[in-house]
């Protein structure tokens, strides 16, 4: 049996890769991954990537420039991004805009939903927003895989607000074999 790895509803499941040259990342990254939950008939799944230094490090960037170092600036998405998100409940997977989806971009109607049997594992296929981002040889990016968005909030106040989300105990990520979970990330030579 192919491996599968546990997410918990606050927990996070991280993938990384790092470059040994320069990259540059433009456009739609998109994500085929196989899920299953055993004790729901649906979840919501978040993913998120994000820069990560040479060292492990994972970074944070500034959306505008800021006359303090980026520590000292407040952990609001208005101020600080960590990289772009692909949103989707499996339950609106149905709804697939096939007039609309072409390349990586992905597009959801939702407008009908079906409930995924509980223990079924299914193919869920998502468009994460707008990447740009440029990797230096040796750094690299992480996937970030999650049922609740890992952004920062919009206002400082409500950063320690618990996630709303569908989910429901524990949820799998299945890799491997018939079961090819991957990331496209769109690229330009540098």
């Amino acid at each position: 049996m192919p491996p599968r790895f546990p997410q918990l509803t606050f927990f996070l499941q991280d993938f990384t890769i790092y470059f040994d040259h320069p990259v540059e990342l433009i456009g739609y990254p998109k994500l085929r991954l196989w899920i299953s939950c055993d004790d729901k008939d649906d979840l919501d799944v978040v993913a998120q990537i994000r820069k990560v230094s040479a060292d492990g490090v994972l970074l944070e960037h500034l959306n505008y420039p800021c006359p303090v170092p980026i520590d000292e600036v407040p952990e609001v998405n208005v101020a600080k991004a960590l990289g772009p998100q692909a949103v989707l409940r499996a339950s609106h997977s149905v709804s697939r805009d096939e007039s609309r989806s072409h390349g990586t971009e992905i597009f959801f109607r939702h407008d009908r939903y079906e409930p995924i049997p509980k223990g079924t594992v299914i193919p869920l296929e998502m468009t994460f927003w707008p990447i740009g981002m440029v990797l230096a040889a040796g750094e690299g990016i992480v996937l970030r895989v999650s049922g609740h968005d890992m952004g920062y909030p919009e206002l400082e106040h409500i950063r320690n607000k618990k996630p709303v989300d569908a989910n429901v105990g524990r949820h799998y990520i299945h890799t491997g074999g018939k079961y090819d979970s991957s990331l496209v990330l769109p690229t330009i030579p540098c």
